[in-house]
């Protein structure tokens, strides 16, 4: 999986159709997106011009990966809010899933590195 920052530059490169083809093919998102999308012939408007999505709702789980690679989780949470942003702005409604195994509940023993983080 990719992290949430990765995930927003491919968001900002592409519609959500765009993605699902990348995905569906198993291709890595790590490197060059910009020609990793060229390569497989996704259209690219490119950053800050504005479309449609084609979907009711957007259901986000990203995060984990992050914290996994010890991206602090304030920058986590920027991303996805900035993912929120810019799907809504093309039409989506968009929920934000929380990250697994680091939320309240969780044993703070079990994972002190992200409960470290979470104050």
């Amino acid at each position: 999986g990719g992290k949430a920052s990765t995930v927003l530059e491919l968001a900002e490169l592409c519609d959500l159709q765009g993605i699902s083809k990348l995905s569906e093919t198993g291709r890595s998102i790590k490197g060059d997106l910009p020609s990793t999308l060229y390569e497989m012939g996704i259209y690219t408007p490119g950053r800050g011009r504005k479309w449609t999505e084609e979907v009711d709702l957007l259901i986000v789980i990203l995060g984990a990966n992050d914290l996994n690679h010890n991206v602090p989780g304030v920058e986590i949470v920027g991303c996805l809010r900035n993912i929120r942003r810019l799907y809504e702005s093309r039409g989506a409604r968009v929920v934000l899933a929380s990250i697994g195994g680091a939320g309240p509940g969780i044993p703070t023993d079990e994972y002190p590195e992200f409960e470290e983080q979470r104050r």
